[in-house]
């Protein structure tokens, strides 16, 4: 019987203070208080607290996937941003680099030679890392 009163006041407490760290204490003292429902009142009381409950557990489970959909949102934005930003990077080397625009003459290092003078900021390791040739004339 004491298990029962602390269930009914641990129910109480978790539904009266909005708290939703559920565990399987609080899923035992939910079926223990249906059943003391059931058993005291009616079948009726029994289904309304069946029914309230699971319809709070589904709010408390709601907002658990909804921050957790939150975080998937955040990480989708920050994988498909990189891509994009990846992609953008790759395009703009490509048509820096004149490929595919029938402008291409070959250089004796075998690489395009329809490039701009190549900016300061692609200077050294950069310019080594985009595999841009330090000849940067036309032939």
């Amino acid at each position: 019987m004491m298990y029962c009163v602390l269930c009914v006041m641990c129910y109480v407490l978790c539904v009266l203070c909005d708290v939703y760290v559920w565990c399987m204490f609080c899923v035992f003292c939910v079926a223990c208080v249906a059943f003391l429902f059931f058993l005291c009142f009616s079948f009726w009381s029994a289904f309304l607290l069946v029914t309230g409950v699971f319809s709070y557990f589904l709010s408390f489970l709601s907002r658990i996937f909804f921050f957790f959909s939150f975080l998937d949102t955040l990480l989708l934005v920050w994988v498909f941003g990189m891509q994009y930003l990846g992609g953008f990077f790759f395009l703009w080397r490509w048509n820096w680099l004149g490929y595919g625009t029938g402008t291409e003459t070959e250089t004796e290092s075998g690489m395009d030679a329809w490039i701009p003078d190549t900016p300061i900021c692609l200077q050294g390791t950069t310019r080594r890392l985009l595999h841009i040739p330090l000849d940067t004339t036309m032939h």
